[in-house]
């Protein structure tokens, strides 16, 4: 991962990400990468209160993802992505709590 993205600055250039979907804005959000306009949220949801939100830039290599407390505002079925909710599941079978 980018350097960039473990500090305060990549915080809040993650937290716009996240404001923006919450707002209904979910293609062509600025890239905190590579600075373009490329920026795509997908969802998953593979628990009845697992929720997360996906962040994929087309231009760069820049993707991540944040784990919601409920149901994103913006959730549809549409943007909904399988691939990424069996990648969420994997991460969730390999983690010790």
């Amino acid at each position: 991962m980018d350097q960039k993205f473990s500090n305060r600055e990549g915080v809040a250039d993650l937290s716009r990400l996240a404001f923006a979907a919450e707002r209904g804005q979910l293609e062509g959000l600025e890239c905190p990468s590579c600075n373009q306009p490329e920026v795509s949220v997908w969802f998953t949801h593979t628990a009845p209160d697992e929720y997360r939100t996906w962040f994929f830039c087309s231009h760069c290599e820049f993707h991540s993802r944040a784990q919601n407390a409920g149901k994103p505002a913006s959730f549809t079925e549409d943007r909904r992505r399988a691939d990424l909710e069996e990648r969420d599941r994997s991460i969730l079978e390999k983690a010790i709590f």
